[in-house]
Formats: structure tokens, sequence, C-alpha cells
């Protein structure tokens, strides 16, 4: 390739990078609109996709998806001799011995409960929908939810971002598989077999050079009646196995699967209420792979992703009118949280207001009484049944005046009671994690491991908290806790903090927000990366003095800083 022709593809990736980050004036206008058995997306009043949901099919699929230049898909809807290449899709085989991706339906089928759109038209569409897979004549062995927002940042790209989070509904065995999680079937015009070109993010070409590599993207792009376009999946850095290893073909399948790579060489399982989360950006782009910038526009997604789930607690916004549900809703969503922390067992309007703004109640702060006659809240099994399929996590102190911190002696006590609890909110998908806390019961990260170990249930854990850890054990090296308990690890939260003898230190040395205080919060953050945890980070705001909204804003600018380095941070395991 000439010198000429070298700088011109620089530029046009530059500008489409620009038009990606900025959207100044670019945006196309889209739509979204049940019609009987599919939700169909235009985009400045043409098709460009369908979502396909009818119970006949073996799962839903997109199809078409148009290219931004040809107005023709992209994809193929099916093609022999693998009819079940069903364009843009996601499925599973040899679930718990069913098929969720080939085969006749009564070896099993993904069944839409029926897409709701949460915004219609804009700059961007959004819709849910929730998707039991099952047999027939069977009880479900598994409930997904997704979601889809799908954008047009110019004329030269469209993004299809598919969010599906997986809940068991029984302990779930998915034996080794390449037929698995999500995958695009390109048409053969554009394929490596008709001339096309498949690229991953390391460089490598074709089936030959990206099958069973690791790699955060690929792209397929092709020249079809003289326009080159393609089409790019990238996997979300927050993503359980990021990156995955690649099942490609040239004749124009990929798909980004751990499931043909398992750890032991046969299997993965997942226990009934552990739920797992995964995203993916499809980028339908014109161009070839260096044309359209696809490297950069998957630096831009990686950035914006995060290392991990942020949520503030709600203590960062006690005063004023940021009691409020809604105003600590739209501060959060400002500010760029991914949501909260709140108590008690009256959840379900704020968890409403919250999903209204793309946010998520991640834990709610509840307390357990070993000395009480009742334990627990009475009104916490109506919650768990309302909190059902929510992911929040249900964050249980565990106090006693009988029992010593830490001294094991309430043990038989707390199992007890913990396993209740954690029998209940497994039908609801839900996992519960014991919060260490100074001079109660349940002191120490290690008290709660201890305990959760007893209960014996998948769902149950505890978290690590940065402030009661220090007051308590200021002068132990957190590492091999967190590494060799990392199965129990639910949660974590963190704040900015002094260091020294932090046990004789007050809270408002051990709390502060993250742009303060001398510890290394980016030292903890990549040994929770390195040890391979993925779950959410809190931000703990107690007694920190000042208006909330300054609060969140000065620890927001930390987090980003830290995080940027967290997610350049490359572990040796």
């Amino acid at each position: 390739m000439d010198k000429k022709n070298r700088m011109g593809m620089t530029i046009v990736a530059g500008l489409l990078l620009c038009v990606f980050l900025t959207g100044e004036g670019m945006a196309r206008e889209i739509s979204a609109e049940i019609e009987g058995d599919r939700v169909v997306v235009k985009i400045d009043g043409k098709l460009f996709t369908n979502y396909k949901f009818a119970a006949r099919h073996k799962r839903p699929y997109f199809w078409p998806v148009v290219g931004p230049v040809s107005g023709q898909s992209v994809t193929v809807e099916s093609t022999e001799p693998y009819p079940h290449h069903n364009s843009l899709f996601f499925g599973c085989d040899r679930v718990n011995g069913g098929n969720y991706w080939q085969d006749v339906n009564d070896r099993g089928q993904i069944l839409s409960q029926g897409p709701e759109i949460e915004m219609a038209s804009g700059e961007k569409i959004v819709f849910t929908d929730t998707c039991l897979w099952k047999q027939p004549g069977k009880e479900p062995v598994m409930r997904d939810r997704r979601r889809v927002t799908i954008s047009a940042p110019s004329d030269e790209l469209r993004f299809i971002d598919f969010e599906v989070t997986l809940i068991p509904l029984t302990d779930i065995v998915i034996q080794k598989t390449n037929h698995s999680l999500f995958s695009a079937r390109l048409r053969p015009e554009l394929s490596v077999e008709s001339g096309g070109k498949l690229t991953n993010a390391e460089g490598e070409i074709n089936a030959k050079g990206t099958f069973g590599v690791a790699s955060p993207w690929c792209d397929y792009s092709g020249t079809r009646d003289g326009m080159t376009e393609g089409l790019a999946i990238l996997q979300n850095p927050a993503n359980r196995w990021y990156p995955s290893k690649w099942f490609t073909r040239d004749y124009g399948f990929m798909s980004p699967t751990p499931m043909y790579w398992p750890a032991n060489g046969k299997n993965m399982t997942f226990a009934r209420g552990e739920t797992l989360t995964l995203r993916y950006r499809v980028v339908v782009h014109a161009g070839d792979v260096a044309q359209s910038g696809i490297a950069n526009i998957f630096e831009a997604y990686r950035a914006a992703a995060g290392a991990f789930p942020l949520f503030a607690f709600d203590n960062y916004m006690m005063n004023g009118h940021y009691k409020q549900t809604q105003v600590r809703a739209d501060t959060l969503k400002e500010l760029g949280y991914d949501g909260m922390g709140s108590r008690g067992t009256a959840l379900e309007e704020q968890t409403a207001i919250f999903e209204k703004a793309g946010l998520k109640i991640f834990a709610t702060y509840l307390d357990l009484n070993l000395d009480a006659e009742q334990k627990y809240d009475g009104n916490l099994k109506k919650c768990i049944k309302q909190l059902k399929g929510k992911g929040t996590i249900l964050w249980l102190t565990v106090t006693s005046k009988n029992y010593k911190p830490g001294s094991a002696r309430g043990d038989a006590a707390a199992v007890k009671a913990v396993g209740e609890i954690a029998d209940m909110a497994r039908e609801s998908g839900l996992k519960i994690a014991l919060y260490p806390h100074v001079g109660m019961y349940v002191e120490t990260f290690a008290d709660s491991v201890r305990i959760a170990r007893q209960v014996n249930r998948p769902n149950v854990g505890g978290s690590f908290n940065l402030c009661h850890f220090l007051k308590i054990q200021g002068d132990v090296d957190y590492r091999p806790i967190l590494k060799e308990s990392l199965r129990y690890l639910f949660l974590v939260s963190i704040n900015g903090a002094e260091t020294g003898d932090t046990k004789k230190m007050g809270w408002d040395k051990l709390i502060q927000t993250l742009d303060k205080g001398a510890f290394d919060n980016d030292k903890l953050l990549k040994t929770l990366k390195e040890i391979g945890y993925t779950g959410p980070v809190g931000l703990q705001g107690y007694a920190i003095q000042g208006d909330a909204k300054e609060n969140l804003t000065a620890s927001m600018k930390a987090w980003r800083k830290i995080d940027a380095g967290v997610r350049s941070f490359s572990p040796k395991r």
C-alpha cells in the first residue's frame, strides 16, 4: 500500500473516531417499534435490523443487519450446511443435556417473554427482553435478561450494544462446546472464501491466525458490488474470561467463546442463583477494518467500560434534597456512576426509579441480630421477591451483644439464620454478602468467609470493606486474604484513607473522598484484577462532610484516574 493511501486511511479512521467520541451533529434519528413478532429498528426511516423473537424460532436473533453503504444485510439469516447460523445471535449447546443452539426445538429453545421498548426514538433506542431456556414439557433451566441499545454515530457506523445476564434456575453444567454465546454469520460474499478478511486486535488474519486466540475483538469485512463493509464484535473488558478465545471460520463465522476451552478440559459449571453478565458491542461499518478505525473504536469502548462496576453508598447523600430517590438517581447518572448501595427492605420504588435511569441498586444494607427472636426484618421475604432478577446483593451485618466479635461462639445461630435467608434469596437469583463491621460479630472478611463456608450455599459470601479492614487489621497484608478467599468475595468497598497506625485513627481519617488520603487504592484495585475479581466496587461515604455532589464529583474524578491505570494493567497469571 502506498504512502498516500495509508495517510488517507488514517485520516478516515481518525474522523470516524472523532465522530464516535463527540457525536456532535452527526448522530442519526433512530426508531424502534414492535410489529408482531419482531422489534423493527430504523435509521433515518430506513430498516436497519429486526430483533426476531417468534416462539417458533430456536432463539431470538437480529436480521437483517443492514450495512451503512450498500443498503443490504452484512449477515445471512440462514445458510447451508448450517441453517442455525441466524445472522447475529446468542445461544449455547450442551446445557444440562439441552441444545439451545441448533437441532429441533424439542431439544431446547430460548423463548422470549416479550420485548419492552424503553426508548423508542432519538439518537439511540433501547429495548429489553427476558427469555427462558427450556425444553417442551419441562421447567426452564435458565432465564436471561437482555438489554439492547442501538445507535448510529455517523453515516458510516452503526452500533448494537448487547448486554445479557444469565440467571441459572438450577445448577448448570455446560459440556465443552464450540456452539456457544454471542455469534455472527456474515454473508458469503464478505467471507474470507470470497476474498474478504477476518482480522483480530493483534493483527492476525483469517481463521488460521484467529482461531483459538484470545483477543478483545475480531472484524469481518469484504467487498460486494464494489462497496466494502464489515462487522466487528467487541468484548467488554468487564466480561468474565475477557478476552475470550475465538471460534472462527473462513466461511463467515465468528464467536468469542470460552466454552470450547474450559479450564478442566471437560465442562463449565454454574450454581443456581449464580448470575453472569456479558456485554458486547457490534460495530457495523463502511470500509475495511483499518478504514473504519475499529482499533480506535475499541479503545474508546474499553475506556468507557471501566475496570469494575462502580456504585456509591447512599450515605454520600443523606442531607437535604439528596435524600430524594430521583435526585440521587439523577446525580449519580450525571456523574457517571453505575448505581447505588441502599439500605433496608423498602426498595420497590427506588429500584424502579434507578432502572428507568439505566442504573442499578447494587446492594441493600441489612441487619441480622443473633440475640433477637426475630433475627431479621420481617419484610425481607417480600423484599426478596420484589428484587427477583434484579441482581441486588443482600448486604448483611451480623450483630450480637451475647457473642464477642470474631469469637465463633455464635456461628451456629448465624449459620442457621443466614441459611434461611440464602434459601429465600436463591429463589430470586440473589446473593448474600456478609458485611464486616468494627465491633460486630462479623468483624473481618475472614469472619464472613468462615460463616459462608459453614452455610455452604453458592449464593453466600462476604465483602471486603477497606475502612473496617484498616481499623481492625491495618498492619496486615490484604493481598493473600483476598486471593485465598476469592470464591467468597462478592463485593468490595473503598474510599480515601490515611496510612500509618490506622487502628488508632477515627473515621474522619479512614473514610474520605477518593481523591484524599495516602492509602494506595490503585494497588488494591490492581490486586483485585490480578486475582480475577470482576464484581462491583462501592464507594463508602459515611460521615464525609460537605456537599454531596461535590464529594461525589471529587471521588469520580479520582476513580477515573485510578480506573485508567487498572484497565491498562496486565497482571501476570
